[in-house]
């Protein structure tokens, strides 16, 4: 059975109360033995006393009215003096045989001797009042002043010791009733005090119980407010105290596995967004590199586009003109004079070039001279006119060149003439080979354009994951943050070493690492794959082969 604070508590006022009843029972018995020997006292020694007095008060009272019956003369006084007599002398004999019946063994000899003379005085008495009533009040003085007087003092001595006995059985009464007195109250003393040691040691057991559970529980939840959660107690009662202390540890415990929970989930989460963190800044470094490529691709592919579709515009033209020309070589010598004159023409106009290459010249060197008063706002500037000023001087030259050419091809057109006749097979041929460069062209147009478009779509893809990216960057470093945060307002508390091993932290999953690369196979020499694969980006060749002047031509105009 538990020992209960209830039950303490129980046991204590049940004793208490007991001992209160005990109490209460010796104060009524001791109150009942004082009662009762008051009573005896009052009904005894003080009734008997009371009526010594009165038989006292009364044979005073007989005596005087026989002194006055036998000293009056008038007949109407003694008659009421008799009366009066024999009133109190009736009233004496009735106090007498009360006290004789209601004598004691030691006062019973003195009322037996009281009333011995009373009976001896009642015939004297008789005598003095019969003399009294005769007129003979000399006898009668006589009389009463001599016998009459010796029996009254015999009865006054003997109500003098009875009153003297009475007043010693009163002494003898009080003195028993202060010890019964005296007793009551050491009875009521010692149970008043076993009482007050059994109240005061239980409240002193009780309350130490208590208070003792109480300030460890107080301290371990100051502990526990502070952060130290290493907090365990431990007490050696059964009672309503050691539930609330195992209520305590309970809650200590299960806070702690949170803190160490938390802490734990915290530390992985942090841990976690570092990862995701650093993987993000990868993928979003990956995804800016490949935008910027997709981007330069797209921009590659657009103007390869364009030359494509231009050099499939200048094949269908080429092959047009080709079949004309086929036409028309049997007529070209007719066309030959023509082209003498417009060879002299162009010589006219290359003179006309040259010129507008001295003048650009001129304006290249103004601008040259300007950019340079500009300071460092004009060293762009200076650098473009300093490129116009040297291909001016290109142009110029090259017009001198071609007029010299042009003089040359004048003369060369007659031999043209007759090349034409040789020609016109040749010329066939090109306009088959270049129908077929244009269907090739278009084909590739078509192609271009595809690829075009699919480099676009995954340029924007490329862009969205690189947003997503810096976004899922940031999101994490920003879970980063807040994990230490709360880790930092978790350290508050403070956990045992064995919780902390078992709260430590799962080890962040590395990033797999990316695969190797497969070597790259080789291809045949001077193949268009071979140049793709030299270069970064898209190689065009137009022809196989390996590089020629064409592709040079082509690759510094892109």
């Amino acid at each position: 059975m538990r020992a209960t604070i209830k039950l303490k508590l129980g046991l204590t006022f049940g004793v208490l109360v007991a001992l209160l009843l005990a109490v209460v029972g010796v104060a009524s018995t001791r109150l009942g033995a004082l009662n009762q020997a008051t009573t005896d006292v009052i009904h005894g020694p003080a009734q008997r006393l009371e009526l010594a007095q009165t038989i006292e008060t009364k044979l005073s009272f007989v005596i005087r009215q026989e002194k006055n019956l036998a000293m009056s003369n008038d007949d109407e006084q003694m008659r009421k003096f008799d009366a009066d007599l024999m009133k109190a002398r009736g009233e004496l004999q009735q106090l007498i045989a009360k006290g004789v019946s209601g004598a004691t063994e030691q006062g019973r000899p003195l009322w037996s001797q009281l009333e011995a003379k009373f009976d001896e005085f009642v015939p004297v008495n008789d005598q003095v009042r019969s003399l009294g009533l005769a007129n003979k009040n000399v006898e009668a003085a006589a009389l009463s002043m001599g016998k009459s007087r010796d029996l009254a003092q015999a009865m006054s001595q003997a109500v003098a010791q009875l009153v003297t006995l009475s007043k010693q059985q009163m002494d003898t009464a009080e003195r028993e009733t202060d010890v019964v007195y005296a007793n009551a109250n050491t009875a009521l003393y010692i149970v008043s005090g076993v009482a007050l040691l059994i109240a005061v040691g239980a409240a002193w057991w009780i309350s130490r119980t208590v208070s003792n559970g109480l300030r460890q529980v107080g301290s371990a939840v100051t502990a526990v407010a502070e952060g130290d959660l290493n907090q365990r107690l431990q007490v050696s009662s059964n009672d309503e105290i050691k539930d609330l202390v195992e209520t305590v540890n309970g809650m200590v415990d299960r806070l702690r596995g949170v803190i160490s929970d938390a802490t734990l989930a915290s530390t992985n989460v942090s841990s976690g967004s570092q990862e995701l963190s650093s993987s993000a800044e990868q993928v979003s470094q990956g995804a800016t590199e490949q935008a910027a490529a997709a981007e330069q691709a797209s921009a590659s592919m657009e103007e390869m586009a364009a030359n494509i579709k231009q050099n499939a515009d200048n094949a269908a033209q080429t092959e047009k003109i080709a079949r004309q020309s086929a036409k028309d070589a049997e007529t070209s010598g007719v066309a030959v004079d023509r082209a003498v004159g417009a060879m002299r023409t162009i010589a006219e106009k290359i003179g006309i070039v040259q010129e507008i290459a001295r003048q650009t010249d001129l304006l290249a060197l103004n601008a040259a001279v300007e950019a340079a008063r500009a300071g460092e706002h004009g060293r762009g500037f200076a650098v473009v006119a300093s490129e116009v000023r040297k291909l001016a001087e290109r142009s110029q030259g090259a017009a001198a060149e071609i007029s010299s050419v042009s003089s040359e091809t004048v003369k060369a057109a007659a031999e043209a003439g007759e090349m034409l006749g040789r020609l016109v097979p040749d010329i066939r041929r090109t306009a088959e080979l270049v129908s077929e460069i244009s269907a090739a062209c278009r084909e590739q147009d078509i192609g271009a354009s595809q690829i075009n478009e699919a480099i676009q779509q995954l340029d924007q893809v490329t862009q969205q994951n690189a947003g997503a990216s810096e976004q899922i960057s940031a999101t994490s470093e920003e879970l980063a943050a807040q994990a230490e945060e709360l880790q930092a307002s978790i350290a508050y508390f403070r956990v045992d070493q064995q919780q902390r091993a078992r709260s430590a932290p799962i080890a962040a999953r590395r990033p797999a690492p990316k695969p190797a690369a497969s070597p790259a196979r080789r291809h045949k020499p001077n193949s268009v794959a071979d140049q793709q694969a030299r270069v970064s980006g898209f190689a065009l060749d137009l022809t196989q082969g390996g590089a020629d002047e064409q592709d040079a031509a082509f690759g510094h105009a892109a």
